[in-house]
């Protein structure tokens, strides 16, 4: 079967519609499938990322969304698709409905419940709150993939999460992590945070392909010394993060890759939508919480990674809630549904 992925990025966007796309393409890969991914948006580092993975990548002209629609549904059509994965907010019903009502099975990728009517195959929200009452308006014959059992990592992590985790009395490994284009600028806030830490700490700071201050970045790290490193649009996250002792990390879709390998840590909401992640892992004493970017200061935040770099009890104590919450075999999961519906249909 051939599958059709429909996504963007760019440093409004951000990156996780098209990493958990690539996943998922990955993992239907690996299941023998045909996939391509459609997009209107894609820097560089996304085109080296798609073409390392052998997968075709089809480029569609910006405008508006009727055209993108007609754009998408040409592509299906000379592809000869069996299904399209759709994932991304500017995407609408109507869009949707266009495309199942031209024979294609869809699978809508959700985080925020906003379509006004759910025209889809499937619907996939992988976040920790998903609820299916806030479905209600969907097609009869949708089925709901809901919760973190379907969170899309990248395959690696399946790999690294069955691995040991280690905690020494004090931590002395720190990963820092703000998403791939962290439009809140927060990163600046946490490396002037890292130079009042009293903690002795060796700290990777990952930046994403699509973070438009790069250089500014790499010169603030710099200044602290060879105790802070900045890798940019890094592919092995996983190792990474059984690296680190605990982490810093932005409350988005990384939360589900940093409980699959059982990382305590401390999270900073940098946009709306991360509010309600950040809730639940606190409610679940599985994160702290340290909310809004806004209102947190270097100062403050200096002070919570020098108390967690010292309390092993409640590092521990953090990832063993955490590791519940994501066990690392979504994107399989989610391709093998596909795999079974379409080549069954």
């Amino acid at each position: 079967m051939h599958i059709l992925f429909r996504c963007d990025t760019s440093t409004q966007i951000g990156t996780g519609h098209f990493m958990r796309c690539l996943s998922l393409a990955r993992a239907c890969r690996a299941l023998g499938d045909n996939v391509s991914i459609a997009m209107a948006q894609c820097p560089e580092w996304a085109e080296a990322r798609v073409s390392k993975h052998q997968i075709a990548m089809l480029r569609l002209a910006t405008g508006s969304m009727d055209n993108d629609c007609e754009q998408c549904l040409k592509l299906a059509r000379q592809a000869v698709v069996d299904a399209i994965v759709l994932d991304g907010y500017h995407f609408d019903s109507s869009y949707a409905l266009r495309l199942k009502n031209a024979g294609f099975k869809l699978l809508l990728i959700d985080d925020l419940y906003g379509y006004a009517q759910y025209c889809a195959h499937w619907v996939l929200n992988q976040n920790s709150y998903a609820d299916a009452s806030k479905y209600g308006a969907r097609d009869d014959d949708t089925q709901l993939l809901l919760g973190t059992k379907f969170a899309l990592l990248r395959p690696e992590f399946e790999v690294f999460a069955r691995k040991e985790r280690k905690f020494p009395q004090t931590a002395r490994n720190l990963l820092m992590t703000f998403g791939g284009s962290d439009p809140a600028q927060f990163t600046s806030k946490a490396l002037e945070a890292l130079s009042n830490t009293t903690a002795t700490l060796d700290t990777v700071l990952l930046v994403g392909g699509s973070n438009p201050k790069r250089a500014e970045i790499e010169t603030a790290a710099h200044a602290l010394g060879e105790k802070v490193q900045v890798r940019v649009d890094i592919q092995n996250v996983a190792e990474v993060m059984e690296w680190a002792d605990f982490a810093v990390a932005a409350a988005g879709s990384t939360c589900w890759e940093l409980a699959c390998m059982r990382v305590p840590s401390a999270l900073c909401v940098i946009a709306d939508n991360q509010r309600e992640i950040a809730n639940v892992m606190e409610k679940n004493h599985a994160a702290v919480n340290l909310g809004w970017h806004a209102d947190i200061v270097p100062q403050r935040l200096a002070q919570q990674i020098d108390r967690l770099a010292g309390d092993r009890t409640q590092r521990v104590e953090l990832s063993e809630n955490i590791a519940a919450i994501c066990d690392g075999l979504g994107a399989a999961r989610v391709a093998k549904t596909l795999h079974g519906e379409c080549t069954n249909a």
